[in-house]
């Protein structure tokens, strides 16, 4: 089989915090796992709008320390797709671990979006992983 299923658990107060400049989205997310590459690889993050109306959404890809690898802010009609991607330096020689977050602006949207976070070799390119993202709520603290 060539793309590996990888589910993993993910601690989503971490996420909430001072590391992260986010958009309100009210609370919705979409996130993956840590996931690592190296040299010679590229992250896509797709995401696909199955719901009737355009959605507007936040698509991040994050360092583990939460730095912002790469960002956008999409607006995409119904059935189509946005892609984000993220080309690993070659400059540098270690792993790098990361994940993708994808944050709806509209809250009705949460519920036709899919997304999956591709790796890809670059030198082959054949795709080594697939992990499906996966709906979380983030309660905001009150005031």
């Amino acid at each position: 089989m060539r793309s590996k299923l990888a589910v993993c658990a993910v601690c989503a107060v971490g996420l909430a915090g001072p590391a992260h400049a986010f958009i309100d989205f009210g609370g919705a997310q979409f996130l993956s796992g840590l996931l690592g590459m190296s040299r010679g690889q590229t992250a896509h993050l797709h995401v696909l709008n199955a719901t009737r109306s355009s959605c507007q959404f936040e698509m991040e890809i994050l360092a583990d320390n939460g730095k912002t690898l790469q960002a956008r802010l999409v607006d995409v009609a119904p059935g189509q797709t946005a892609t984000l991607s993220f080309k690993y330096p070659l400059r540098e020689s270690r792993r790098q671990l990361f994940h993708a977050v994808v944050g709806t602006v509209v809250e009705s949207c949460t519920a036709g979006l899919l997304g999956t976070l591709e790796i890809v070799d670059d030198f082959t390119d054949r795709t080594s992983n697939v992990v499906q993202l996966y709906g979380v709520q983030i309660k905001q603290p009150s005031q």
